[in-house]
């Protein structure tokens, strides 16, 4: 299975799109994985923690990711470059 959709029998595809964002949207959810990459900590749990204790974690962007911040502008139109 790809994605979502491919959960949805032909049947229901062909039934009325509420029924069928009904049944799927209303039923219970599990998150059963997470990763991350955070500043400052080594895991999520410890990034929780650091929140929770009201530890700031916004710090200046390193020299080394610089350049990732600029690519990024420049694939959204928002270059801070001025030619």
């Amino acid at each position: 299975m790809n994605n979502f959709m491919d959960l949805i029998s032909m049947n229901e595809i062909s039934a009325s799109d509420d029924k069928v964002l009904e049944k799927y949207s209303s039923g219970d959810m599990a998150i059963i994985g997470m990763s991350a990459r955070l500043p400052g900590v080594d895991s999520i749990s410890e990034f929780w923690n650091k929140i929770a204790e009201g530890t700031d974690l916004i710090g200046t962007i390193p020299e080394q990711r610089k350049k990732d911040v600029e690519d990024y502008l420049n694939f959204i139109g928002r270059s801070k470059k001025r030619t």
